[in-house]
């Protein structure tokens, strides 16, 4: 089921249940808002039965108040795949996910796909086929117009980080993991993007065998295990009406841009104490970016405006 409740422990109740139908069993990823609807994916359900007798998962949304259920789309196995187990994410126009298993290859490596928001455009970007990767096990990250994410098998070892375009063009594998002692082994996370790099986290694999934090800073860098926490900056309330606090703890003046999922800055402004609130903002109800930069680096967060 998909539940409520306020930060205060009140106010719990059931938006929508599963009944098999409509998905079963959402064990692996979150929910996506979009400041109308909830959209999420589970790894089972539906009226595909090539993946047995549980299905083979489906796409749905739902509104906060538990009205406006729909099943986007049903996952069929061969061609278009199965058992998504990350979550979904939109760059305004489509939301794009993976899925574990099936798609085209005989070995059911999984796919890369995209789909409109009304059900409507769907589309598989990439099969994975066992050299290209396979069985992405998270999410995907969305940065400069581009689609990052990782597979958990695959690739030249044991998964690998990869990027593609949202049209499906430019697919390159960045770095694969092989379980040396400076290179992590069967990530089943996702990536974020801080300062131009990316983080994530492998399973196994690493000095100690079992697993490691890592960034990738470039294909000449490659992998590099983190040795210390970075410096975070908190966004909050969000989803917000417009006014929002920006906690600062990174100890340096910072840069608060925030862009339409069009690229435009609608916002600017100078962060010099820990805690800043931005007042009421003009912006229609939607979805932003909001980035804090500084020379310590960059970190974005997904901004949520409900009028």
């Amino acid at each position: 089921m998909i539940y409520k409740i306020k930060p205060d422990g009140t106010g719990y109740d059931s938006v929508m249940n599963f009944n098999g139908s409509n998905g079963r069993l959402p064990l692996y990823g979150s929910l996506y808002y979009d400041g109308s609807f909830l959209y999420g994916m589970t790894p089972y359900g539906g009226t595909g039965t090539t993946c047995g007798a549980w299905g083979c998962g489906v796409v749905f949304k739902v509104k906060p108040d538990g009205t406006g259920s729909m099943v986007l789309h049903n996952f069929l196995g061969a061609p278009d795949g199965g058992a998504p187990w990350g979550s979904l994410i939109s760059d305004g126009t489509f939301l794009y996910g993976m899925v574990y298993n099936d798609g085209t290859s005989p070995n059911q490596y999984g796919n890369v796909f995209k789909i409109k928001p009304d059900g409507t455009g769907y589309d598989t970007l990439i099969n994975f086929n066992g050299f290209n990767g396979g069985h992405p096990a998270g999410s995907l990250t969305l940065a400069g117009g581009l689609l990052y994410g990782m597979t958990s098998a695959g690739g030249a070892g044991n998964g690998n980080i990869f990027k593609i375009k949202t049209d499906g063009t430019g697919f390159d594998t960045l770095s694969n993991f092989n379980k040396g002692a400076n290179n992590g082994a069967t990530p089943y996370g996702s990536l974020i993007v801080i300062g131009g790099c990316l983080y994530g986290t492998t399973s196994g694999g690493g000095a100690g065998t079992f697993g490691e934090v890592f960034k990738f800073c470039g294909i000449a860098t490659g992998i590099e295990p983190i040795a210390q926490e970075m410096d975070r900056v908190n966004v909050y309330p969000n989803p917000n009406n417009g006014t929002f606090t920006v906690e600062n703890h990174s100890g340096s003046k910072q840069l608060l841009q925030v862009f339409d999922l069009n690229g435009k800055l609608v916002l600017s402004q100078i962060l010099e104490s820990v805690k800043t609130i931005i007042g009421s903002m003009d912006l229609p109800q939607g979805v932003y970016d909001a980035c804090v930069s500084s020379d310590m680096g960059r970190t974005n967060q997904r901004l949520v405006v409900i009028r």
